[in-house]
């Protein structure tokens, strides 16, 4: 049977993941953590077989993260749950030893059937994985945290950004870019929910601090 362990944030998603999982008969799920060090402490020096992440719910784009994973569970493939906006790291996601995807809006049968070829030592990249992978690779351009970032957010998003963190209000904001301080206020909320931040400060020193200005 094919030991599976589980870095979620949340546990809530992590019991789902679970539960896709348990339908087959050929996984046990033999640890569920939220981080490496609960991760290790949980495993107690076992290699899984496969470790499913969701990238989803990590910051720093999880690149942290999976250095420190694969630092600890040197033999073990890792599963990435991601989505089409991070498609910026999967070069960086491969060269740390990620060896399957499976977006968000997969379905069940999709997380099995990679979950089981990367058990038995195969890579799985859908079609149109290995066309993002490859377009990057020949740029031969290294990606950076703050590009990625950058990435995240809409022109307009950017252009909010900019004038909120020069203190502007709404609706300061809104008549210089001709748009509603309602507006403003919705783009500021989604700026901060994309770049995990819960507060003006935080996101006037995230934006500074990663250039994104």
């Amino acid at each position: 049977m094919c030991k599976i362990a589980i870095v979620d944030k949340y546990s809530l998603f992590s019991s789902g993941i679970k539960s896709m999982l348990e339908e087959s008969e050929d996984f046990n799920v033999i640890a569920e953590a939220e981080n490496e060090e609960e991760l290790k402490s949980k495993l107690n020096n076992t290699q899984p077989d496969v470790i499913v992440i969701n990238m989803l719910h990590c910051t720093n784009a999880g690149i942290h993260l999976l250095r420190r994973i694969k630092k600890y569970f040197t033999e073990a493939p890792l599963l990435l749950i991601t989505s089409k906006e991070y498609q910026d790291c999967f070069a960086d996601y491969l060269t740390l030893g990620v060896k399957g995807f499976v977006y968000n809006n997969d379905t069940g049968e999709d997380l099995i059937t990679t979950v089981k070829k990367l058990a038995t030592g195969e890579e799985h990249f859908k079609r149109k994985i290995w066309r993002i992978l490859s377009k990057r690779i020949r740029s031969g351009k290294p990606i950076r945290y703050s590009e990625r970032k950058r990435h995240l957010l809409t022109a307009r998003e950017l252009s909010v950004l900019k004038l909120l963190c020069e203190g502007k209000t709404f609706k300061q904001a809104g008549e210089q870019l001709f748009i509603s301080p309602r507006t403003v206020e919705t783009h500021k909320r989604n700026i901060m929910q994309k770049l995990k931040v819960d507060s003006m400060a935080a996101l006037i020193k995230h934006a500074t601090h990663h250039k994104l200005l």
